[in-house]
């Protein structure tokens, strides 16, 4: 998740010293894959919320387990933009 922060924290941002959290709802399927990400809450910046958005896309998950199954479940992420 540490690269995929550092990928899409558009370069603007991060050299204007702006960050934020964002919390994005995912529903991961039942092989692990995120197949929709929404947000949740808003960082009060556009440009963070697209980024989280990219960043929840390339997330890989663990299935969820009923029993012994696989299946899909709705979870809610927080992703954080720091500036170093």
């Amino acid at each position: 998740m540490r690269r995929a922060l550092t990928e899409h924290y558009p370069e603007s941002l991060r050299q204007s010293r702006r960050g934020g959290k964002v919390v994005v709802w995912l529903f991961v399927d039942e092989t692990g894959a995120v197949v929709r990400a929404r947000l949740q809450r808003s960082s009060g910046d556009s440009a963070l919320d697209r980024a989280a958005l990219q960043v929840a896309d390339s997330m890989r998950f663990v299935p969820a387990l009923n029993g012994d199954r696989p299946v899909g479940v709705w979870l809610a992420v927080p992703i954080a933009f720091t500036v170093r």
